[in-house]
């Protein structure tokens, strides 16, 4: 595997294990930014939510789960703690809108993730509303592998022809080579079964009566526009539906033109109808003007803005760790972003 690929990978990884580590640290972050009368509902779904992390990081690790299990700081605790609650709730927004302003079961909603990685949040979102989300999930081919594995381990997905078998078809090529396209149904995840206990509008998804598949997984490379495009025009992706589209920590990697090209395609091709909407969770670029005061000719800069100087220096970094020279092993760029890292930085990477 090449350094770029195995960089890849690990930051999928690591984002995973930090999100497990904020729930292990005590955060209960689903249901933060909702109604507080909804006590014990929101705790069912962060029992669900953390149970189902716990299963994805264990289908995912070799040997054993205890060993890719390790807290995290407080800070990025806290951090990811606040990213999950906001994405969650924005996804739960979104699902129940539309819930209450259709009939659910005949009136589809999609949820398209870009680099999805290893997470679980559209997950989530299915399984507030089993019978009317259909999931889209959008990586490189390499996490795609890990994902879909990970998944049938996890006894979670299942083709319309045989509960022990996903269905497996190839899409168009592309310039990165043939773009694997893997489409099935989702079972009714067994971690969320706590989850929406309360609500009697839950659907039963025991067994699925629909011929349209309600997940596909598919690989594309998200800097190439073209690839994107045709790998979800190979889909059963029906925009007429209400769409949201997420992005978590995903354009940042893409470069400016890259990030210009999915934003007006998603904008233009996937939002088309009302209701639809893009989340994108992204670090804020730097400012043209700083606010740096000065004392007595000594220049000072607030906690604020050196904070915001040092996330955009080690997320820099890390985006740079692997992409250029394919030559070196990930552990050779792990040692040069240490190396180029003052150790007295109060910064930690939250990405």
């Amino acid at each position: 595997m090449t350094a770029t690929k195995a960089s890849v990978t690990k930051t999928a990884t690591d984002a995973l294990l930090a999100k497990l580590s904020a729930f292990e640290a005590g955060h209960c972050p689903l249901g933060t930014g909702g109604d507080t009368n909804k006590s014990n509902k929101n705790k069912n779904n962060n029992t669900g939510y953390h149970d189902l992390l716990r299963q994805m990081m264990k289908a995912v690790s070799k040997p054993s789960f205890s060993s890719f299990s390790k807290r995290q700081t407080p800070l990025v605790n806290a951090g990811y703690a606040a990213r999950i609650a906001a994405m969650t709730f924005l996804v739960e927004e979104f699902v129940l809108f539309h819930s209450t302003t259709s009939s659910v079961g005949s009136s589809p909603i999609n949820i398209v993730l870009m680099g999805c990685g290893l997470d679980v949040l559209s997950l989530y979102g299915y399984s507030l509303q089993p019978n009317a989300v259909r999931v889209y999930e959008i990586d490189c081919p390499e996490i795609c592998m890990v994902k879909r594995n990970a998944l049938l381990s996890m006894d979670m997905l299942q083709s319309s022809s045989s509960p022990s078998t996903f269905e497996e078809s190839s899409t168009t090529t592309t310039t990165e080579g043939q773009s694997t396209l893997y489409q099935g149904f989702l079972k009714f995840p067994q971690a969320f079964t706590t989850i929406n206990k309360d609500d009697d509008n839950t659907p039963d998804n025991s067994s699925n009566t629909t011929s349209i598949p309600n997940y596909t997984l598919l690989s594309a490379d998200l800097k190439d526009i073209s690839s994107f495009q045709s790998s979800l025009e190979s889909t059963t992706l029906d925009t007429s539906y209400p769409t949201l589209v997420i992005s978590e920590l995903v354009l940042a990697y893409l470069g400016k033109n890259g990030c210009d090209d999915i934003l007006t395609y998603c904008g233009s091709q996937l939002c088309t109808v009302p209701g639809s909407v893009v989340i994108a969770y992204e670090p804020l670029g730097p400012e043209e003007m700083e606010r740096v005061h000065s004392h007595e000719g000594v220049r000072i800069v607030s906690v604020t803005d050196g904070y915001k100087r040092s996330y955009r220096k080690q997320f820099q970094l890390k985006l740079q760790r692997g992409s250029a020279n394919n030559k070196k092993t990930t552990k050779e760029n792990d040692d040069n972003d240490a190396n180029h890292t003052n150790n007295h930085d109060v910064f930690h990477p939250l990405g």
